[in-house]
């Protein structure tokens, strides 16, 4: 026979004669109607107060510690300010408890009484308030803290459970939402109770090997409404390699510290034999693939050679290669699950020795070890000495010229030679007008400077803030020496001269005036009046559909569009990334790496003329708040390579991403890069491969040049040359790669399948 038990309580509490404590219980079986009245007594022995999981507006859950001597529990609630006879009773066998019906923002005074009807005595923890939360309208609560996980492996994937300690709040609904960060617009959500798991973890099943997830977490209310802001986790979890170490299951890693060395076959030779070396893996693959591509000066394919070496080997010989023709080399290792992912080197990373190729012995291990080892000492003692004493060479600049006395720092401007006296100008033919724009120490005045035949020629003057830094004049003339270097371009913002003469410490430079003003903001007001077009293509007829040219200039740069006195037409902006592409490879022949190429570095000048500018250092004169500190520098995030932004390292290769960002700029009529991708999260999205989607409005062809810019290795980007090329034919045909119906406002609304959905 079974039976089914359970009991009404009703308690009667009473205090005799000072110390002890009684109480009569009726033990009531609802299926049976015999009663058991059951006395206990009160005994010194305490129990621990229980702990509040969490709370809301009309509930408490509580917690605690089960004791084995101890058969039930009494959770004893009333109003903070209520008597004896007002306390309400809940019985349980459990270790928690969820109090219902209870009023918001209200204090309560709660006891847990523990019952051992063996022994027949009640133990009582010490009385303690708390507080309901309030009905919240608005985010009001604190975001969860110390979000961390721990991982699991089960076999074939992995594991995390993710652990929060909750804010003061002690919220009890969560939101829960994580997605793989190649796929930010797959994302899971899910919403947690921790009234149903008592504690604040939650397990993300089926991780995969080598990804990365992104999570967040938000505080909600009983209605799904979050109450608070997000906090964002990012899980990285082992790869294959990592796991297993075994090559036979996962792809081999990437081979490191490829080099090259060429060895010519003689005297006045063009021919010689490349020796490449690399690290020894730590799990050996099966074999490794070879692949050397080598073309003349006209980009005519002359040699391709493609072979296998055996996966225990750290170097191969490649022979009769053209001395002075481009080549790339690919190293691939291969195992039973499939290639790795490859290296590259390319001819300014070989060194050519004056060694004939006879003298390669590639067979003698020790040989080839000592003298790789020998160089790298030798090089790394060169580059620390070299390093010391370029760092006390700049202090010591800093100290005597900067410091001491910037006047004397800055003498070689006072006393330039002839070639350079042509920059100077005298300061009493300049006519100062209204500052135009400025930065974080930098400003732009609009004037005009008075020529030998006294025109009158309208220039942009930019100059330092009052009280400049030794550095920032020392970079200030850095820029001043970039712009005297570069020759007249059609394309280039010109220096026209420069004012050092009695301002030493505070000098002037003339440029090229551009009534336009900046790209960024030409395109954002184009945007205001593109849906009043009727039409809106590029690369299509527009029934005579134009729009005027902006009549903005940097006196007024509030000014709306207005009638100008040139019409653009929408297949204009095409050839406005066309123009770009004409200076940057312009500025790529002549070895000037821009390093801060964008929209906003990008001036308009008459009748529509592109003009690249600010390719010198003081880099924040027209748009404020677009860099960070970082490493003595500010640098533009979301414009830079990633191999900017993981080394510092800078090239015309570099420049070919960044042109990237702008034609994405252009498409989505100054939008803003990754709008809703918080910077610290930038770098992991971009090592993980993710770039930025297709906007709606972009042909898939146009979008393939983008996507050609963002190559993670720099070596398959575009050069600026092809990207001409491409931009020339594609102004040639009548297709439409850019669409305005439907333009979404990119500043404005969350980009679809972003990253940052979870902002």
């Amino acid at each position: 026979m079974t039976f089914s038990i359970c009991f009404f309580i009703f308690a009667t509490l009473s205090i005799s004669n000072g110390s002890e404590f009684s109480s009569r219980l009726c033990l009531d079986c609802l299926k049976n109607t015999t009663k058991t009245v059951v006395n206990l007594e009160h005994v010194k022995q305490t129990i621990e107060k229980p702990s509040v999981v969490c709370k809301d507006d009309n509930s408490l859950t509580f917690l605690w510690n089960v004791s084995k001597t101890l058969d039930y529990y009494l959770i004893k609630y009333a109003l903070n300010e209520s008597t004896e006879s007002k306390f309400s009773y809940q019985f349980t066998r459990c270790n928690h408890f969820t109090l219902k019906n209870l009023a918001a923002a209200t204090n309560y005074k709660v006891k847990l009484l523990g019952l051992n009807f063996r022994k027949k005595h009640i133990q009582k923890s010490g009385m303690f308030t708390v507080q309901t939360k309030k009905k919240l309208k608005n985010l009001e609560l604190l975001p969860v803290k110390k979000l961390n996980y721990n991982l699991s492996f089960n076999g074939q994937d992995y594991d995390a459970t993710v652990q929060w300690e909750p804010s003061i709040d002690l919220s009890c609904y969560y939101e829960i939402i994580w997605h793989e960060n190649q796929k930010p617009g797959d994302h899971i959500y899910r919403e947690f109770n921790v009234k149903n798991y008592l504690k604040n973890e939650f397990v993300l099943n089926g991780l995969e090997l080598g990804k990365i997830y992104h999570f967040a977490i938000t505080t909600i209310d009983k209605t799904g409404r979050p109450e608070s802001k997000k906090k964002r986790l990012k899980i990285s979890i082992p790869t294959c390699m990592e796991t297993f170490r075994n090559v036979s299951m996962c792809l081999p890693n990437k081979p490191e510290n490829l080099t090259g060395k060429g060895y010519l076959h003689g005297d006045n030779s063009t021919l010689m034999d490349l020796l490449l070396n690399w690290a020894k893996a730590e799990y050996n693959p099966d074999y490794y693939t070879v692949n050397f591509v080598s073309s003349d000066k006209y980009g005519n394919s002359s040699l391709r050679i493609n072979f296998n070496i055996t996966g225990d080997q750290e170097q191969c010989t490649i022979k009769n290669i053209t001395k002075n023709h481009y080549y790339m080399i690919k190293l691939t290792a291969f195992s039973l699950a499939g290639p790795s992912i490859s290296a590259y080197l390319k001819p300014t990373q070989v060194l050519i020795t004056e060694e004939l190729a006879q003298d390669i012995k590639s067979s003698n291990k020790t040989e080839s070890f000592i003298k790789w080892f020998s160089v790298i000492v030798f090089t790394t003692f060169i580059l620390v000495v070299v390093l010391y004493f370029r760092h006390k060479l700049k202090q010591w600049i800093l100290k005597h010229f900067f410091i001491k006395d910037i006047e004397n720092s800055m003498v070689r401007y006072t006393t330039t030679p002839v070639e350079d006296s042509k920059w100077e100008l005298a300061e009493t033919k300049l006519i100062l007008d209204k500052v135009v724009g400025f930065g974080a120490f930098g400003i732009v005045q609009k004037g005009y400077y008075h020529l030998e035949s006294n025109q009158k020629t309208p220039v942009a003057i930019k100059t330092l803030k009052a009280k400049p830094s030794g550095e920032q004049i020392a970079q200030f003339y850095a820029e001043i020496e970039i712009m005297k270097s570069v020759p007249y371009h059609n394309h280039i913002v010109h220096l026209i001269g420069v004012i050092t003469k009695h301002r030493i410490s505070n000098p002037l430079m003339l440029v090229e005036y551009c009534p336009g003003g900046d790209l960024q903001t030409f395109l954002r007001k184009i945007k205001v009046i593109v849906p009043d077009m009727k039409s809106g293509a590029v690369g299509r007829s527009f029934d005579g559909t134009t729009f005027s040219n902006m009549a903005y200039d940097l006196e007024s740069p509030n000014a709306g569009l207005e009638k100008g006195r040139y019409a653009l037409e929408v297949k204009d902006l095409l050839s406005f990334a066309r123009q770009i592409v004409v200076g940057m490879d312009f500025l790529s022949k002549l070895k000037v790496v821009h390093r801060d190429l964008a929209s906003r570095n990008v001036l308009i000048g008459e009748n529509n003329i592109l003009k690249i500018s600010d390719f010198g250092l003081s880099r924040d004169i027209y748009t404020n708040n677009v860099y960070r500190k970082f490493t003595g520098g500010k640098l533009p995030f979301k414009w830079m390579a990633l191999e900017s932004l993981t080394h510092q390292v800078y090239t015309t290769e570099s420049d070919v991403w960044s042109f990237g960002i702008v034609l994405w700029e252009i498409v989505t009529l100054g939008g803003n890069p990754y709008p809703t991708v918080p910077t610290e999260d930038l770098m992991g999205l971009l090592k993980g491969g993710y770039r930025m989607e297709r906007p709606e409005n972009c042909s898939q062809e146009l979008y393939d040049i983008m996507l050609s810019c963002w190559q993670i290795s720099p070596n398959l980007r575009p050069s600026f040359k092809e990207l001409r090329d491409n931009f020339d034919r594609l102004l040639e045909t009548q297709i439409e790669y850019i669409s305005f119906n439907g333009t979404k406002n990119i500043q404005e609304e969350p980009y679809e399948n972003f990253i940052s959905t979870l902002a």
